[in-house]
């Protein structure tokens, strides 16, 4: 076992999940009609002057523009890591896409006139933005490697401790790391070459959700010294468990290679040529 003690976190990802597809709606509704008032400003025509003026710094009654929330509540979301955290997040986001509608359609009413050759940007009524999505039946999965990459551009946590793994650890992270992904090629022997990226792609999108927590807690400001150490060693194992999970390749076995089914990841080579 590794020489430090699994720090218990919250079930905040359904909420953290909520939290970004809201921010998600308010920014692709603005965007629906930014673009092009930016490019009005910019060529001078006043109404949309004052209209970007409101958007990017503050509305008329002296609050916030709507771009400085999305900035504020984006690094709120970043960092939150409770569930209380997003619950409140939750509720301040929810006033955001009623919001980016209401400026479309100011923009509809104020730009996009009669003989302005602008077209209106399509919005819903708010009874309409009121009605439940339909499902649509699928979804796909994050990619790992995205989620890595992603995840790797971010700082260190502030509070994270110099690494003391010891030797036993190190070796423990590796075993774990080689067991758990050989453990999903197996799962895969009889499928394509792509399959076991896929599998990789999951294995490393577990560690890297994990390791993002990680990150939220010592990023606090009020940490425990005890959790401090334990989540600074897990970090750092962790991340010995993700080197060796992305550069593990299975050892040759023929069954590996015995399916095909005309399919072959190089086949992604041809789109776009």
């Amino acid at each position: 076992m590794p020489s430090f003690t699994i720090v218990e976190t919250e079930n905040y990802e359904p909420l953290q999940s909520e939290a970004e597809d809201i921010l998600s709606e308010s920014c692709q509704q603005i965007m629906t009609f930014y673009p092009i008032l930016k490019d009005l400003a910019l060529k001078g025509i006043e109404k949309a002057i004052l209209l970007r003026e409101h958007v990017r710094n503050q509305s008329e009654d002296g609050d916030k523009s709507i771009m400085f929330k999305h900035m504020y509540y984006g690094k709120i979301l970043q960092n939150a890591c409770t569930i209380e955290e997003f619950t409140k997040l939750i509720k301040k986001l929810k006033k955001l896409p009623k919001l980016a509608r209401e400026y479309t359609r100011r923009f509809n009413k104020e730009i996009a006139i009669d003989g302005s050759d602008v077209s209106p940007i399509p919005v819903k009524t708010e009874e309409e933005a009121s009605l439940p999505v339909a499902s649509i039946g699928f979804s796909f999965a994050p990619d790992g490697f995205d989620a890595l990459y992603n995840f790797e551009q971010k700082p260190m946590p502030i509070n994270l401790l110099p690494n003391d793994l010891t030797p036993e650890d190190i070796a423990e992270a590796e075993t774990e790391a080689t067991t758990s992904i050989q453990r999903s090629f197996d799962m895969v022997s009889d499928g394509p070459d792509y399959a076991r990226s896929d599998m990789k792609s999951y294995d490393l999108l577990c560690r890297v959700n994990r390791q993002e927590k990680i990150r939220r807690l010592l990023n606090k400001p009020l940490i425990s010294v005890e959790d401090q150490i334990n989540l600074s060693k897990e970090f750092h194992y962790n991340n010995d468990m993700i080197q060796w999970t992305k550069s593990y390749e299975p050892p040759y076995n023929e069954s590996y290679h015995s399916y095909d089914d005309g399919y072959s990841s190089n086949d992604s080579n041809d789109f776009g040529q």
